[in-house]
């Protein structure tokens, strides 16, 4: 029952998050500078992090459906401890706590249109809450911490090459 339910709640997380994804594409910013658009959504590490939990999930859910080896379980322990978890936690904790100081700082009121609070629970709240959840039930096994430190400094070069 429980490996039943953990699907589900991994199924729905993919699901909800590829939404997420579609929506940001399909919605544009009608006020939006040409310019400006050059990188779209990928400015922001929010998106990033956003595509990196759809590829998380989705990688949970092969895994736990298809095939069960023990190099797929590494790689998925090294995403996870290296990628999924830190840039999630990071991400929600940063837009809170600036949202908290300012809103008009991370998300102003005029984008509320646009991005509305089921996107923006989906991308800042709801990340961190099923990485956390994933930590206690996942079972993921930590990388190396020489594997783990250069997954992170390469994300973290993409990041900035494409800034």
């Amino acid at each position: 029952m429980a490996g039943k339910f953990l699907t589900i709640v991994r199924l729905l997380s993919f699901l909800i998050y590829l939404y997420s994804i579609y929506w940001q594409y399909v919605v544009q910013l009608p006020f939006i500078s040409p310019e400006r658009k050059v990188f779209g959504p990928f400015k922001f590490l929010t998106y990033w992090d956003l595509l990196l939990q759809t590829g998380f999930f989705f990688l949970l859910l092969i895994q736990q459906q298809l095939f069960d080896s023990r190099q797929f379980k590494n790689f998925i322990g090294l995403i996870f401890y290296s990628l999924a978890l830190p840039v999630s936690l990071l991400v929600s904790s940063t837009f809170w706590i600036l949202w908290s100081i300012d809103r008009e700082l991370v998300l102003p009121a005029i984008l509320d249109p646009y991005y509305p609070p089921w996107l923006n629970h989906s991308t800042h709240t709801m990340i961190s809450i099923l990485t956390i959840m994933e930590l206690f039930v996942g079972q993921h096994k930590p990388p190396k911490t020489r594997k783990g430190y250069i997954t992170f400094l390469a994300f973290t070069l993409t990041l900035i090459i494409n800034q």
